[in-house]
C-alpha cells in the first residue's frame, strides 16, 4: 500500500492509472476484484466520504485510482491523492488509502499519508 501511495504522490495525475497499475494490480480473482459498475460506485462513495468527513479537502482537486488492494487485514482498499494543477492548495498529505467493505462497497475509515 505504502508503495502506491508513494507512486500516486510522486507522478502526474495523467500517469496514475498506467504507472501505478504495474504496482499493485487487481487479480481477477482477488477478493477484492470490481467490475466496472462496482468500481465507479467505490470512487463515487469515496468522494462522497471525503467531502463529509473532510470538508476542508476540496473534493474537485481530490484524485482517486483506478487500483484496488487487498490490505494485510483482508480489507479492501482505494487509493487518493491531490491534484498537482493550478488552483489546488498543497494538501497536508501525501496521499490517502480508503479502506472500504467489499460487500456494500462503504467507506470505512481513511488513512492519510504525511511525512
Amino acid at each position: 500500500m505504502r508503495r502506491l501511495l508513494r507512486c500516486l504522490v510522486l507522478i502526474p495525475a495523467a500517469a496514475v492509472a498506467g504507472a501505478c497499475a504495474s504496482l499493485a494490480p487487481t487479480p481477477a480473482d482477488s477478493p477484492c476484484a470490481l467490475g466496472p459498475a462496482e468500481l465507479a460506485r467505490v470512487k463515487s462513495n469515496a468522494f462522497d466520504f471525503l467531502e463529509e468527513e473532510w470538508p476542508v479537502l476540496d473534493k474537485e482537486c481530490e484524485l482517486i485510482s483506478d487500483e484496488v488492494i487487498a490490505t494485510d487485514t483482508g480489507k479492501c482498499s482505494i487509493a487518493g491523492r491531490t491534484r498537482q494543477e493550478a488552483g489546488c492548495a498543497k494538501p497536508p498529505h501525501e496521499g490517502f488509502s480508503i479502506v472500504f467493505d467489499r460487500t456494500t462497497l462503504e467507506p470505512e475509515e481513511i488513512h492519510f499519508k504525511t511525512e
